[in-house]
């Protein structure tokens, strides 16, 4: 049986397509993908998407540079559209 690797992914910025994406994650609509969140990076801490993080025991930081320190880290998600990310 195939085993695929799971892909260990961050989300820089936390507004609503952050749960979006989240949602799909957790619904496993994109499993076949095979991805594991594991960090969310915003600015701000009350948006949607970092607080729903936070409330799924995912790892949360306003700097997104800190993602760059998690173990197994693949892939990061930019939503922001900021260049310096």
């Amino acid at each position: 049986m195939d085993q695929a690797k799971v892909l260990n992914v961050a989300i820089v910025g936390g507004g609503p397509g952050c749960k979006a994406i989240m949602d799909m994650i957790f619904a496993e609509k994109l499993r076949d993908l095979r991805m594991k969140l594991i960090g969310v990076a915003c600015t701000n801490p009350g948006a949607v998407g970092y607080c729903y993080a936070q409330e799924k025991g995912i790892y949360t930081t306003k700097d997104y540079r800190d993602l760059y320190k998690l173990k197994n880290f693949n892939m990061i998600i930019e939503l922001t559209g900021r260049d310096e990310v």
